[in-house]
């Protein structure tokens, strides 16, 4: 089955992919592939990778094949635009010919975003919300994910905090990855917590892509095959950390995740994400996961087939009503409490302002169900209450 699905991933991406235990240890042959024998490689990675030895496999496979490395390790949290000019310095412009990211969505956004300021030098809050195009293409970059959650690995679009804290989207074609690498070693070290945010966030995005305003025939295909994966291996995982096959199967749902929500956007969980995000220090998975739990019930009335289908992935009844409490109850099975303490300092009135800014409309327009803003403090009234979270 495992098999079936990496071709499934495959042949939807539109980007090429290679796969398998242990298959990190080639990347520099992937590289020679790209850019050439003796290249100049900048790696960017999340800043918790090295104690796991990821980045050393990494150092060791690039340099005993006679490409030359730098480092830029400093990722941690959400990406800041302030850190693109650091990572760009890393790699000392003009000398780097390549980019690897190593790490969850953050890391693969930063390096994306890297990528493609290496052959534009200026300032990049110029590029905010697709307002200016990229002059050159992007440098090469290849993404490695080692979360199971983010699908950034297969998109053009990167997130970056500005220094107020407020949540950017940029999008060009210049920010999708040249290569895809997904081995599922790389995630057998992400502790639980992670595990769990990492993986109801691509649950999200499977979710919103199979339902929302702009799915397809295709996106849903794809959605629903990574609500299936996801779904049955997420529990596991969670149970039996170093079960490889989960892991894997964990993987290839995010990546077809991801591959669908490229097709579509994202919808109001995220909105909802991205606003307590700004808001309050809540990992974006959890705040995706109580978005998607609190207004459930209301957004099913906007394409009740396409929820049905959804509940059916997801081993419900295929009956709109049964998502809902389906996905509460997932989130119960994996330990994901829906009460962070971090709630409770958010105003009904300060989340409909972060839901309805400028950065975050597309998200909202995204629905089958129009949300106009007489919807917006009905929405965040229930995001913030307990009851509407947690409801059976």
């Amino acid at each position: 089955m495992l098999g079936t699905t990496m071709n499934q991933v495959a042949d939807f991406a539109d980007i090429p992919v290679v796969f398998g235990p242990g298959r990190a240890t080639r990347i520099a042959q992937d590289v020679s592939a790209l850019v050439g024998e003796a290249a100049n490689v900048l790696l960017v990675a999340d800043s918790g990778l090295r104690p796991h030895g990821h980045i050393l496999c990494l150092e060791e496979a690039l340099l005993g094949a006679g490409h030359q490395l730098a480092i830029y390790d400093d990722v941690s949290g959400e990406p800041m635009e302030a850190q693109v000019a650091e990572a760009v310095a890393a790699g000392s412009g003009d000398w780097t010919k390549l980019v690897i990211a190593l790490g969850g969505g953050s890391a693969i956004d930063l390096g994306k975003i890297t990528a493609a300021m290496l052959a534009n030098p200026g300032e990049v809050t110029r590029y905010r919300m697709a307002e200016m195009p990229f002059a050159a293409k992007a440098i090469p970059m290849i993404a490695m994910p080692t979360t199971s959650g983010s699908g950034a690995e297969f998109t053009a679009t990167a997130d970056l905090l500005a220094d107020d804290g407020t949540n950017y989207w940029y999008r060009a074609p210049e920010l999708m990855p040249a290569l895809v690498l997904l081995d599922p070693e790389l995630v057998c070290t992400l502790p639980g917590l992670p595990t769990a945010t990492t993986g109801i966030d691509a649950l999200v995005h499977a979710v919103e892509a199979a339902t929302g305003r702009r799915a397809s025939r295709e996106s849903q295909a794809a959605a629903l095959s990574a609500i299936w994966l996801l779904c049955e291996n997420l529990p596991v995982v969670m149970s039996e950390p170093d079960n490889l096959a989960a892991r894997a199967g964990m993987m290839q749902g995010a990546a077809l995740a991801g591959i669908a929500i490229e097709k579509t956007g994202t919808g109001l969980a995220h909105n909802i994400g991205y606003a307590l995000g700004t808001l309050a220090p809540i990992p974006h998975g959890l705040a995706v996961a109580i978005g998607m739990a609190a207004t459930a019930d209301w957004a099913v009335e906007g394409n009740p087939e396409g929820f049905a289908a959804v509940a059916e992935a997801m081993g419900s009844e295929r009956k709109p009503e049964a998502f809902a409490p389906a996905f509460r109850a997932l989130c119960a099975e994996i330990g994901l409490s829906l009460d962070p303490p971090a709630l409770s300092g958010i105003s009904v009135e300060a989340l409909v302002a972060r839901m309805g800014a400028e950065e975050n409309a597309p998200m909202l327009e995204a629905n089958t169900r129009f949300i106009g803003d007489r919807d917006l403090p009905q929405l965040a009234a229930r995001v913030l209450q307990k009851e509407a979270r947690n409801a059976a």
